[in-house]
């Protein structure tokens, strides 16, 4: 009863994990050390190229109506945040801290290559875009066999990543990131048709033993690959790059899923509810988390925190103070006029 209901229903499930993956993004901008950036890079960005595939819709849809659509919900929040970047940097440090027409070109043509000020975490969006057009592209044509399809998108996904990484390649846009991520959101569509099989449950419904040896397993691969950054093009070994990606989306699902069962049955799912809302809404966080991180937190005072003797306490209080202000923010922007911004 309730695996079908955490399987084939709106799923709260997902969106806690994107809530989770959008913390630990958070937490890598933030800080928290060497260790920590190398594990949540290993997936916690992949994990929504793999979301993204197992939530793509498989009746037939326009392509036009397709593009315009994915184009309103990505391309407008990241035009109009990299804008509102650019003027914060204007305002607090003057015009000589902007080189303008390098940071328009990064803006149109290299996002993964280019820092956005500000707000380099906007390189995402356009990349999301891309994927989603190659992705239904590729659906329209080898859907009929999910099998096919699967196998192109793990060849297009691998190649793009040993091609990048070695020849140290940006397309216009983020394109080059948005072949990378055709791997991954293949696998999340094929992780949906797969989930329709009984015998596959297993995986994505462990218990507590299993899930620690995965996770433990997890970690090993994760450190023995080495650091991976999909946004500058490091996937040093690609098969394990694959691998890791979907070993840590896994174990978000069946995390995500004791979560979501323990807020239904408890009703004390306040915390929980927040993570949901972060990933139902997570555009705001992504497009103005290191506004928030790099302009408004340091006139906080909180370098008050940096003698004390607990590990990470100053980070930890960061984060806090960061998932607050952008989830007032978040409320601002969705239930005003302003969500336009948001594509919506």
């Amino acid at each position: 009863m309730h695996e079908k209901m955490y399987i084939f229903d709106r799923q709260e499930h997902i969106d806690i994990i994107r809530g989770i993956g959008i913390i630990l993004m958070i937490m890598g901008h933030i800080g928290f050390g060497e260790s920590f950036d190398i594990y949540i890079h290993a997936f916690h960005m992949p994990v929504f190229y793999i979301i993204s595939g197992y939530l793509f819709k498989t009746k037939e849809v326009a392509t036009e109506q397709f593009i315009v659509k994915k184009a309103r919900q990505l391309l407008i929040p990241y035009f109009f945040f990299s804008i509102i970047s650019f003027f914060m940097v204007y305002v607090l440090h003057g015009a000589k801290a902007i080189d303008f027409w390098k940071e328009c070109n990064d803006t149109f043509f290299n996002p993964t290559n280019g820092m956005v000020p500000v707000a380099g975490a906007l390189w995402f969006l356009p990349a999301l875009f891309w994927l989603n057009v190659i992705f239904h592209f590729l659906h329209k044509w080898f859907g009929h066999n999910n099998y096919l399809l699967f196998g192109i998108t793990l060849i297009i996904g691998f190649l793009a990543m040993f091609v990048t990484d070695f020849y140290d390649i940006y397309l216009p846009m983020g394109l080059d990131a948005a072949f990378v991520g055709v791997a991954f959101m293949g696998t999340g569509y094929f992780i949906k048709i797969i989930l329709k099989k009984r015998s596959t449950l297993c995986i994505f419904n462990m218990n507590i033993g299993i899930f620690l040896v995965v996770l433990i397993l997890h970690r090993y691969l994760i450190f023995f690959n080495g650091l991976v950054n999909f946004r500058g093009a490091i996937y040093q070994n690609v098969l394990l790059t694959w691998i890791n990606a979907l070993l840590g989306t896994i174990l978000l699902w069946n995390l995500s899923k004791w979560l979501s069962y323990s807020k239904n049955k408890w009703k004390k799912g306040n915390i929980i509810q927040g993570i949901e809302q972060i990933g139902a809404h997570s555009i705001t966080f992504v497009c103005l988390n290191q506004v928030v991180i790099e302009v408004v937190v340091p006139k906080l005072g909180v370098e008050i925190l940096e003698n004390t003797s607990v590990p990470f306490m100053k980070e930890t209080v960061i984060l806090f103070i960061v998932c607050f202000i952008l989830y007032v923010l978040m409320e601002i922007l969705e239930n005003s006029k302003l969500k336009v911004v948001l594509g919506k």
